[in-house]
Parts: structure tokens; sequence; C-alpha cells
């Protein structure tokens, strides 16, 4: 009896301890604070600002249209850059757009032409931290690098072109305005003619004016009464005089800077391009790179950035024979083999 008791006992005091443990109240879970984070401040995004300095039109059809072309691709290869430029500047201006341009905290100033040069190098002293560049001029300083078109090479070029393709075996060429990055084409495009044919006959002009189309026909008919049969122009924008009176003699023409078969298809014979996309592109990735440093580059076949232009079938084909002859002659002026520089330099502009 005493043993159920005991039972019974335990028993009652499980289902208390039960009840108990069922009827304590739940804990109410512990809510956390959120903890605020500091918002990471991202680095600002670096945005470059580049300017060109032009004095002459962005549509003059050849040397200052090949800077601009060469503005837009840097504006539309790369990211973050915010590209200026300012065209047809008097002389008397030079100075204050240079200053204008660095005290609204420009990182490259690129001038386009010789002529820029004095100014240049002024102004870079007094704003040692904008980096200037100069295009065919003279580099001075750690913040003025000169990029040099080869312009001897370029009418080097051409005069092969003439000098095969003459039957009166002479040839005529006419630059603008007396810039060293426009005489040179001249001297060297008699100097590549007389190389590939020491039979030709060169006669050399500067007008004076890269916008006279009416002077560059006028002693584009001289040259042409005096036996030319082919034509060679670095005027810009004048070259359609020299064109147009080849065109109507029956004479062909080489171009340089810029292709203008599409004014006279059947006279056009080819072009020799200095390529300002590819020139200005690598001025741009050495700035980037921080190896602008006060130097001159040279730019011409061997840094890719000269090259002639397809043939035009429509004024005359060239023959297999001297293509090959063509294409010996350009890779002994890139070995350095012919000393175009040299053959330039004896070169005289009548």
């Amino acid at each position: 009896m005493k043993k159920w008791i005991c039972m019974l006992l335990l028993v009652t005091m499980l289902f208390a301890i039960t009840g108990c443990a069922t009827d304590s109240p739940a804990e109410e879970p512990v809510s956390e604070e959120p903890v605020s984070e500091e918002p990471v401040e991202e680095e600002p995004v670096k945005v470059h600002k580049v300017a060109l300095l032009m004095d002459g039109p962005i549509n003059d059809m050849g040397w200052n249209a090949m800077a601009y072309g060469g503005l837009v691709k840097i504006d539309e290869d790369f990211d973050n850059v915010e590209t200026s430029f300012v065209e047809n500047i008097a002389k008397s201006d030079y100075e204050d757009i240079f200053i204008g341009f660095a005290v609204q905290d420009f990182d490259l100033v690129i001038a386009h032409g010789y002529q820029f040069n004095d100014v240049a190098t002024k102004v870079a002293e007094a704003y040692p931290d904008t980096q200037f560049a100069i295009i065919s001029g003279v580099g001075n300083g750690s913040n003025l690098t000169s990029f040099v078109t080869d312009s001897a090479q370029e009418g080097f070029l051409a005069g092969l072109i003439a000098g095969l393709m003459t039957e009166s075996n002479v040839v005529g060429g006419i630059g603008g305005v007396d810039f060293p990055a426009i005489s040179d084409v001249v001297k060297g495009y008699g100097a590549g003619a007389k190389y590939v044919n020491p039979d030709v006959e060169y006669i050399l002009a500067m007008t004076g004016s890269f916008e006279d189309a009416n002077l560059c026909k006028e002693i584009t008919l001289s040259m042409i009464d005096n036996g030319a049969d082919i034509m060679m122009g670095v005027a810009n924008q004048a070259n359609l005089g020299i064109i147009e009176a080849a065109k109507q003699h029956g004479a062909y023409y080489v171009g340089v800077n810029a292709d203008m078969s599409d004014n006279a298809p059947e006279t056009v014979l080819n072009t020799a391009y200095i390529d300002g996309a590819i020139m200005f592109t690598a001025l741009y990735e050495e700035y980037l790179a921080g190896t602008l440093d006060g130097g001159n580059r040279l730019v011409g076949l061997n840094q890719g950035a000269l090259y002639l232009g397809e043939w035009n079938e429509q004024a005359a084909e060239l023959t297999d024979e001297m293509q090959s002859q063509l294409d010996e002659y350009i890779q002994g002026v890139s070995d350095g083999s012919i000393d175009y520089l040299g053959l330039t330099s004896e070169v005289v502009i009548n």
C-alpha cells in the first residue's frame, strides 16, 4: 500500500513540474540595434581635359583637318576625357588662348604646328603643372613635348609615285605657307622623284597661302606649260586649284595628308598620309602613362602613322613591276638603306 502511495505522489509531482514549465512565460527575443555603417566615399573619377589649338580651319582638307580628326579619335576611344579646340587663331591671340586653357585647368594642351613654338615654350614655363605638346615643333623643358611629323618622308613617298608614273620626266610640286612641315614635304617630293627616276626634272614652288586656290592653279598651269605631267600639292584647300588645272590639261595629281580623289577621281593617283588619329592616340597614351618629358618624337613609317592610300584605278593603273619597285623603295626608306633625309636636304625650292 505504501508503495502505491509513493508512486502516486511521484506522478503528482511530475505533473506539477510539467505544469510549471508550461505556464512560464516565453522569453522575448533580444532585439539587436542595427549597426550603422559609415558610407564609403568613392574616389571621384578623374576627367582629363585636352585642348587643341590650330591657326586654320578644321575643314581645310589637309593639315588642320588631320589634327581635328586626331582629337576626335581621342574623344571616341578613351573614357573620362573632355576635349576642346580653337581654330583660325590669329598670331596675336596665340598666347592668350594658351594661357586661357592653362588657367581653366586643362591637363593637356596641344598646339598644331611649328608656328606656335615660341609662345608654347613661354607659356609652358609659366604653367609647369600643365602638359603641353606641339606638332612638328621643338620640345623644351619637362612639360613641352613635340611630335614631329616626318614631312620629308611623307613627301619622298609621294615623289616615288611621281617619278615612277611620269612620262614627260617633269614633275611639279607646290606648297602653301613656308613652314618646315610644309617645305620639307615639297623638298622630299623632289628628292623621291629624282631617286626613283634620275632623269626627272622637278619644278617646285611655295605660294605663302593655304587658301589661294587661284594662285595654285596659275602656278600649276605654268608648270604644265613647262612639261610637268604629275603634280603634288601641300596647300590644304588651295590644292583644289592644282587639281583643277591638272584635270583640265590631262596631268595627274599625287596628294599628301588628305584624300582629294572625290574631286577628280580620274586625276588623283594616290595619297601619302600622315595619320592624325594614330599620332594623337600615341600622344594621349603617353600623357596617360606620364611619359611626356619635353623631348621630341618622330612620327612616320616606322611608327605606323605614315602610309600610302589605295591606288586610284580610275586615274591610272600601276603595273606589277612598278608596284614591286615602289614597295622596295618604301622598305628602303623604312629600314634606313635609303637616306631620304640627306637627299631631301639637297633639294632647292625654286
